[in-house]
Parts: C-alpha cells; structure tokens; sequence
C-alpha cells in the first residue's frame, strides 16, 4: 500500500511548503511527500529535505500549458492543476493521496485519514461543523459563494470512483477554474459542492482537530495538553490551516479575517510556533521570489483584464505564445489599451472598495440621479446589465473589436 501526501506550491511560498513536508515526515517518516511547484524551478534552488520529490509544473505534461499558465493567475492555476496533479500520483503507483494546502501544520499522525480511505474513495472536510454566531453569519454566507468543503485539504484513494472523481474535477478545473464569484465559480472549491451528489464512495471527515483554522474557531477552543493540543477537550488537534497567515506579523491570525478573532495564549503559542518555523525553513528568502508567469517577455505585467479576455478568445490565437511581447496577442492587447504598467485590480474586493474615494464617490452620484431621470425599471434594467457586462469575461469584443484580426 502506497501511502502519498502532497502539496502545491510557487517559489515564493515555498518556506510554507517545507514546513508542512517538515511536520508531515516527522510523523510518517515511511510515506512519500510530492511537492509541484508552480513556476520555474529557481535556478539557485535546492530541496531542503532529500525525501521530498519536487516536480516542476511544466513537468507535468498538461496540455496546451502556457495558455493554462496564462489565462490563470497564481491562485488559479495553483488550484486549477490539483485534480491533475494527484492523477500524476496515481500513475506513480500511489494508491492513497492526501493534498495538504502549503500553509497547514501538522501536529499529529494523520491515520484517521489514511483509515477513512480504507471505506471511501474521496475524504472531505466542511468548512464548519457547527452555526456562526455572529448577527450577520458573515462566514456562512461567505461558503455560499465559496463552497461548503475547504479544499486546503482533499484525500482520495486510486479507486475506480477516486479516478473517475478526479477526471471530472480535472476538466472543470483546467477550463473554468476562475476566481470569479459573481459567475458562480470560485477556483478548484466550488465544484467539490456538487461532489456528495454525484459520488457515492464520500466520506465527509467531521473530527474537530481536522482542518482547524480562523473560519473554525468559534466552535473550536485549544487547550495545550502535555507537549500537544486538545479541541474542544477531547479531540486531538491533527492538523492547523494557517490560512492568510504572514510570517512578517506571527502574532496575528491571518489576513483574511472576516469576523474578529480573539487570541488567547493558546492560540497565540501556535501563531509564534508556526512563524518561527517558516522563519527556519527560508521566509526571509523565498517571499523575495517573483512568480515566473506574472508578466510578458518584455517584463510588462499581466493585468486581470488580458488574462480574462485571453481565457475567452484562446481559439483566436492558434499556437502562439501568449507570453510573447512580439506576439499576435499582445499586439492586439497593446492596440485595445488593455495593458498597464501596475495591475491594482487584485488589491479590491466588494469588502474594501474605497468608497470614500472623491471618483468614486462623483460616479454614485451620477448613478443614484439616474432614476430620476430614466426611470425606476430602466434603471433596475441598467444595473442588470451593468452586473453582466462588468464580469471581465464578458467584456471579449474589448480585445476583438477594430480592425485588427487575430489568427484563426
């Protein structure tokens, strides 16, 4: 029985992924961790432990890659290559396969998982277990749009289902893997929604001390018990998501937090314990790396706009290099006014719009006068349509308009 842990990583987090391969081998010194790195292999780059097997993506013979490379961004295509990636696994002799996210510790052995492949073929962790308790269930209705499982982590076994489960997120992923909420998608994690309907072969891992991280904590309270953690008292803490969590501030919880977090010594012991160990396994070196698929030859960046209205014209380019700066897509994206110096898309969300920007503020202005002029219908009309077009995706004749003709 070949037992396999994994995890998915680009240069720049790597610091991330030797902690975890750290934490998973002191407990299972006999299994293999795999380690795809998304990004060019660094040329300064050396493992940190021989018994890691490193794999760079371009190694991995997906196809059509630079496209794949170029249409997603880093978060995207790190998710997006999971379901191929443990295919890989499976067709080195695996027969177990446990994806860990890079930013998870393990703090004890993980053979409740192992175990509960024994009579399933795909193991899956809810986001939580119990309701919020806060007056607007702001994470409740986070994991509407989000999805209900956290797919830091997923374990699956090389069974006919285990297969046939991945095939089917492997091609949803390699198209529609896209951060894009108001179109329904939300990377690799939202599809696994629809996992329970069309699987039978599931089991759902309801163990507290199993994928604790900020989203959790209400329900879950640490307590340190001799050289390890109890959760909720009784259930031994098996393994600690650090989502969002920046070695730069080890005391904070992490960066995504929707809802106020209390830390308690407890809680606090592990923030320091972790970043200390990110610190000994290379923060301070591999935050420096740039991503290798984040501008055009030239040195330009990929803003949002070019790579989304790439994902939607792919057929228009033939075989070129999408990364080419003396290509026929850069040209057309150069003639569209579509690149940019500095890509600041990314750093807004519906959750931190700067309302109170003087731009922003003149252009609700003329929009709220709007119905007074047009109409209540017309106007809800507008906002509908306004909804559609502004979804990047839908926006494909900014790059096809004109007289410039791509290759077909």
């Amino acid at each position: 029985m070949k037992r396999v842990a994994c995890t998915i990583v680009s240069a720049n987090y790597l610091h991330f992924a030797w902690t975890l391969a750290e934490s998973f081998l002191r407990y299972h010194p006999d299994d293999e961790f795999h380690l795809l790195l998304v990004d060019k292999m660094p040329g300064d780059f050396v493992s940190r432990d021989p018994r890691i097997q490193v794999l760079a993506i371009e190694e991995l013979g997906l196809p059509a890659f630079q496209s794949l490379a170029f249409k997603y961004d880093i978060l995207e295509l790190n998710t997006g290559v999971k379901p191929s990636y443990l295919k890989y696994l499976f067709a080195l002799g695996a027969d177990k396969v446990i994806y860990f996210d890079p930013d998870i510790y393990i703090f004890n052995p993980v053979e409740l998982i192992y175990e509960a492949l024994d009579g399933a073929s795909i193991v899956l962790t809810p986001h939580i277990l119990s309701s919020t308790p806060d007056k607007e269930h702001v994470y409740e209705r986070d994991f509407l749009g989000t999805g209900v499982f956290n797919l830091g982590f997923v374990a699956v076994a090389a069974t006919p289902q285990g297969r046939s489960f991945l095939d089917w997120w492997e091609e949803r992923c390699l198209d529609y893997c896209f951060e894009d909420l108001r179109s329904g998608l939300f990377v690799d994690q939202k599809w696994i929604n629809l996992v329970p309907c069309l699987f039978s072969e599931i089991h759902i891992l309801r163990d507290p001390g199993c994928n604790v991280a900020y989203w959790n904590l209400h329900e879950r309270s640490l307590i340190r018990e001799g050289s390890g953690y109890l959760v909720n008292g009784n259930a031994t803490l098996t393994f600690f998501h650090y989502s969002g969590y920046s070695p730069s501030r080890p005391d904070q919880l992490s960066r995504k937090l929707r809802v106020p977090q209390y830390i308690d010594d407890t809680l606090r012991t592990l923030l320091l314990f972790y970043g200390e160990r990110l610190h000994a396994n290379g923060a301070d070196s591999y935050q420096k790396y740039a991503y290798a698929y984040k501008c055009f030859s030239n040195g330009l960046q990929i803003s949002s706009l070019a790579r989304r209205l790439y994902s939607v014209s792919i057929d228009q380019w033939g075989d070129q290099d999408p990364f080419d700066a003396n290509g026929t897509f850069y040209a057309a994206a150069k003639k569209a006014g579509l690149l940019s110096k500095n890509d600041q898309a990314g750093q807004y969300s519906t959750n931190n719009l700067p309302v109170d920007d003087m731009r922003v503020r003149t252009i609700n202005r003329m929009l709220f006068a709007l119905p007074k002029i047009i109409g209540g219908d017309r106007y809800t009309m507008l906002m509908k349509y306004l909804s559609f077009i502004t979804i990047l995706r839908n926006q494909r004749q900014l790059l096809l308009a004109g007289d410039h003709q791509p290759i077909t």
